[in-house]
């Protein structure tokens, strides 16, 4: 829908979740390149959680650091959400954060995300991370999908994933 002619919505996502090799970060990044082709490629923004959100950002420096990366943003790239070290205070304020940023922008703004983490309520899931209020946010903007169950790299199928996700492949 965000690619597409006309009118964007105001937010927008995907959250593509699922176990390591399956082709999230590669099916985010040909969608933010589609994007970029339909629109401002200089407003494009890529970043792992773990560059965003780490350990090496103070905890008072970083909702200026998430600020920076927001602004002029048309395109939000996050991936591997769910290994930052830090804190899970921080990590969330973090997210919390880059949500107060996201609402308050101005122009329509494409999510997309990554993450190993099965779902938003699951045990161990997103809300978990990155806190309720963060993912109360996001969950009207982003709808979770999957790549698969089987592995790119070795062609594996990762059994547990198959069995949570009900046999997407």
């Amino acid at each position: 829908v965000w690619c597409e002619p006309g009118p964007r919505p105001a937010r927008a996502g995907l959250m593509l979740v699922g176990p390591t090799g399956i082709g999230k970060t590669w099916a985010a990044f040909a969608v933010a390149n589609e994007a970029a082709r339909r629109g401002n490629p200089s407003g494009i923004r890529v970043a792992s959680e773990l560059d965003l959100l780490g350990a090496q950002v103070a905890p008072w420096e970083l909702r200026d650091h998430v600020g920076r990366w927001v602004d002029g943003a048309s395109v939000l790239l996050i991936d591997d959400i769910g290994v930052a070290a830090r804190q899970q205070d921080q990590i969330q304020a973090g997210w919390k954060a880059l949500c107060d940023l996201i609402a308050g922008q101005n122009r329509p703004l494409l999510l997309l995300g990554t993450s190993n983490r099965q779902s938003w309520q699951k045990e161990g899931g997103l809300v978990s991370w990155m806190g309720q209020q963060s993912a109360s946010r996001l969950r009207p903007w982003m709808r979770i999908c999957t790549t698969g169950v089987v592995d790119r790299r070795t062609g594996e199928t990762h059994a547990n994933w198959e069995r949570q996700l009900g046999g997407a492949s």
